[in-house]
């Protein structure tokens, strides 16, 4: 069988593989959610760990994946130009992706006048019953209008106190902010994808190209349910958001493919292959490191509940993608290696 067919043929099977497990999350949340519009304790609880375990999956796989590669290809452009560089390049592009999906995501929300999910009350359907039940006791506790004086202390009333709490509980997350989430999300992983795809493609033996296949093909089906997680659990009642935004995830990795296939038989100087793909590797890590610490770690370790339980689940998520780096090294089918 020719290589560009077998190419053709493991990336569409890939493109099905990718779409199945990304919509799973979607399927799962649909069957938790609530009526009103919102999850139980139980199922909020279930998906605050799967979102956790997440962020170990994508943590790992920006420092034991996406990193060694990197800094490997940079070691191989300045073998091939013959000389070393004494400025950190790659490290340098790899903070510039990180501020970059930083800068396109606050600048955007500034454009647009939204705030993050602290921000803004938007109503719906269950937030003004929530607001009507507590006006009640709100208005109650006006009348009896207590306080606690101490000289030490400025005067709080009790009053005071209910109202931040029923603002803080009926407010929520805008549509338009969590749908730009949802696009930088899927953009960043779709970068992500597409360099995955060119690794593949540029492989040229057939014995590499399903080896490195088999090893690609267990990462996206765990990383694909993590995306689906992370979009669908804020995105439940938008399924044709969601199930756009994973088709378009999943194709990039077969298009990746096709651009590695182009870029293999290409007439492209050697030099400028590798440091073209450095570049793309090291803003591609960048933006990983952002989704993993600010989106995931950081959003999370923010909230007050379940610690010790949150903590578990990433690390397990991040020795989820430590077992398989390894059984890649122990295998010889490690898929950073394209060269």
């Amino acid at each position: 069988m020719n290589d560009v067919v077998l190419q053709c043929i493991l990336a569409s099977a890939m493109l099905i593989v990718t779409i199945l497990a990304g919509l799973v999350p979607l399927k799962v949340c649909k069957k938790l959610i609530l009526k009103g519009g919102v999850f139980s304790q139980r199922s909020a609880k279930l998906l605050t760990m799967l979102t956790c375990f997440g962020g170990g999956v994508f943590l790992a796989t920006c420092f034991l994946d996406i990193f060694p590669h990197m800094t490997e290809q940079y070691e191989e452009v300045q073998k091939l130009m013959g000389r070393t560089f004494g400025f950190p390049f790659v490290y340098f592009l790899v903070c510039i992706g990180f501020f970059l999906v930083y800068s396109i995501e606050e600048v955007t929300m500034k454009v647009f006048g939204m705030q993050h999910s602290h921000g803004h009350e938007h109503s719906s359907p269950h937030n003004d019953e929530k607001k009507g039940s507590t006006a009640a006791i709100v208005e109650d506790s006006r009348s009896s209008n207590w306080s606690i004086d101490d000289d030490s202390m400025p005067k709080i009333s009790h009053h005071d106190i209910i109202d931040e709490s029923v603002k803080y509980m009926t407010t929520e997350e805008p549509k338009q902010a969590s749908i730009l989430k949802t696009i930088t999300f899927a953009f960043v992983m779709s970068f992500h994808s597409i360099l995955e795809g060119i690794a593949l493609g540029v492989q040229d033996t057939k014995a590499s190209i399903i080896n490195l296949f088999i090893s690609l093909l267990l990462h996206k089906a765990i990383e694909a349910f993590t995306v689906g997680i992370q979009i669908s659990k804020s995105n439940t009642e938008r399924t044709r958001l969601v199930v756009i935004t994973i088709v378009l995830y999943a194709i990039m990795t077969p298009l990746g493919s096709i651009l590695g296939v182009a870029i293999k038989n290409s007439s492209i100087n050697e030099v400028v292959k590798e440091v073209i793909c450095t570049i793309l590797e090291a803003l591609a890590c960048g933006t990983f490191l952002y989704v993993a610490i600010v989106e995931i770690i950081a959003t999370e370790k923010m909230k007050q509940k379940y610690p010790i339980m949150k903590l578990l689940a990433m690390f397990t998520g991040f020795m989820v993608i430590s077992a398989f780096q390894s059984i890649d090294i122990i295998m010889g089918t490690g898929h950073g290696h394209t060269h």
